[in-house]
């Protein structure tokens, strides 16, 4: 009986070994608002530039990347509590000293502009050349080149909800200047010609990243060596090409 008993469990011992184990799997923050290209749609139907990437990212990895989405300021608590493994698209620059994250290699380039409204641009050097001016952001958005001046009170920030909001309020000519994301503002105007702006100075550039809870360190390697892949075999930039947001 004895022996019937230990052959039973050594059987049961050798199915479990067999059975494949679970993926790995991430939760992946987003802003629930809209972001185009990046997020486009709404529930699960949403697509663009990161839910593309999430699906490459999982091809690549096997892991399953869940992406889980909450208004801005609940999205960064929830990561900074471990409740959310990763914050996508995001720069160490935005962020105060302090804040927790490890960040993975960039797979892209976030670049900040001056955007007028038409016939009225002008050059921008340095903050003081902004002095008196409403200038549109985004709530949430950290503008460095900016920051001192929000501050002090010599420029006053008009903040909207989404970059999307803020372009439709700048149409309305709720405020005279804004700061939009290049890519953003590339398929705004191509939207309608009646989208359109002076274009000024470049005030940011910074790379775009995941920002890992500390928890899920020990994925870094393996996150840096697929998107190092997607590079390479040109599948970023296809997904980028695909939504005008390269």
């Amino acid at each position: 009986m004895k022996r019937f008993t230990w052959g039973v469990v050594a059987a049961w011992a050798g199915v479990a070994a067999a059975a494949p184990a679970a993926p790995v799997e991430v939760s992946v923050g987003l802003f629930d608002g809209r972001l185009p290209p990046f997020v486009i749609g709404d529930g699960p139907t949403r697509r663009g530039v990161y839910p593309d990437l999430l699906d490459a990212l999982s091809r690549q990895t096997g892991w399953r990347f869940v992406a889980r989405y909450y208004p801005r300021q609940r999205l960064e608590a929830l990561s900074q509590q471990g409740v959310l493994d990763a914050r996508m698209g995001v720069a160490p620059a935005w962020f105060p000293p302090g804040t927790l994250g490890v960040y993975s290699a960039p797979f892209a380039e976030s670049v900040d502009l001056l955007c007028f409204q038409p016939g009225t641009g002008r050059p921008v050097r340095r903050a003081e050349d902004l002095a008196g001016l409403a200038v549109g952001g985004v709530a949430g958005f950290r503008y460095p080149f900016l920051e001192a001046a929000f501050a002090a009170g010599t420029v006053r920030r008009d903040d909207s909800v989404s970059e999307a909001a803020m372009l439709e309020r700048f149409a309305a000519r709720r405020f005279p200047v804004m700061i939009v994301k290049r890519q953003a503002l590339r398929r705004w105007r191509a939207e309608s010609p009646a989208n359109r702006c002076d274009v000024g100075a470049e005030i940011g550039r910074e790379p775009v990243t995941f920002r890992l809870h500390p928890s899920r360190a020990e994925l870094l390697p393996e996150l840096n060596r697929a998107i190092r892949a997607l590079r390479q075999d040109g599948t970023l930039a296809r997904i980028y090409a695909r939504y005008q947001a390269d």
